[in-house]
């Protein structure tokens, strides 16, 4: 489910349960609504770290109406990857993969998910590879089952 509408509110710490790896607090200036954003790592069972970006809003509602399409410009195949480019170009340089691709980068965040006040930015070549990233998150912190 790339939307849940879970009531639960969140912050950092409800990823303690993953061994989330906090690499950076973003400042939040020009991100509407937003309450705090992360980038961090997971390491899935078998696999290498995995990069994601946290961004907490107050309520999910919040996070819906003000966060999804800031979350949408910054992922998948059609990211931008410019800090000119984007509304809100913290951590714009954390969002760049490896590789080229058009204009020279690479996205590194497939897809992103949104749980309650929280969106996820998960790394993946792809959709589907970026989603089944959020979920091994989610899971492994007990967030979904």
């Amino acid at each position: 489910v790339k939307i849940n509408p879970d009531q639960t509110i969140r912050d950092l710490s409800s990823f303690d349960g993953a061994r989330f790896k906090l690499a950076k607090e973003y400042d939040i200036t020009g991100l509407p609504m937003a309450i705090a954003a992360y980038m961090g790592y997971f390491t899935p069972p078998d696999s290498e770290p995995i990069q994601y970006e946290l961004r907490i809003y107050p309520d999910h509602v919040s996070a819906v109406e003000k966060g999804i399409e800031y979350a949408e410009e910054v992922t998948g195949a059609e990211a931008l990857l410019r800090a000119v480019d984007v509304r809100w170009d913290e951590g714009t340089k954390d969002r760049r993969g490896g590789g080229f691709h058009r204009h020279g980068l690479t996205p590194l965040y497939g897809d992103y998910v949104v749980v309650g006040n929280v969106i996820m930015l998960c790394e993946g070549r792809d959709s589907d590879q970026a989603l089944g990233r959020c979920e091994s998150l989610l899971f492994a912190a007990g967030i979904s089952k």
